[in-house]
């Protein structure tokens, strides 16, 4: 039996994730494999929210880490009273400590700013029980389709 492959192509599915309305008190992160809109959607989201991109902090970059490694809670700059503003850490999991980081900067900004962490390699740390944040939400970019 012969195979062709097939010229048509394949359908486009779209996803929508509502962020605004999933991030009400508490952390989340966004997950999924590379090249699935992960920053898009995020980047998209502080902009609909503050109105820019200024809170994206992506960890790849050795800006930032210079920034962290500077003052750990180098975001705090941008507090503004009476208004939870977005925060974007992408591909933070890439830190030594990560985890402790971000439960800290829950712990201590939890009521000013709302926190998104993305990430899509080393998922089995954002997934995996035991360390666990208490007060994080992970959305798989798969499951939301």
């Amino acid at each position: 039996m012969t195979m062709m492959a097939s010229t048509e192509a394949l359908p486009y599915v779209e996803r929508i994730l509502d962020l605004p309305s999933l991030i009400q008190k508490k952390s989340h992160f966004l997950l999924g494999p590379r090249q699935t809109g992960k920053t898009t959607l995020a980047r998209s989201f502080l902009r609909s929210e503050s109105g820019s991109t200024d809170l994206y902090f992506n960890w790849d970059s050795l800006k930032i880490r210079q920034k962290y490694r500077e003052n750990p809670y180098f975001f705090e700059q941008a507090r503004q009273p009476r208004r939870r503003l977005p925060v974007v850490f992408d591909e933070i999991h890439k830190v030594r400590k990560w985890k402790s980081y971000l439960k800290g900067a829950y712990d201590e900004y939890g009521e000013d700013f709302l926190f998104v962490v993305t990430g899509s390699g080393r998922l089995d740390h954002f997934q995996r029980g035991g360390d666990s944040l208490a007060h994080e939400r992970a959305h798989g970019v798969d499951d939301l389709g």
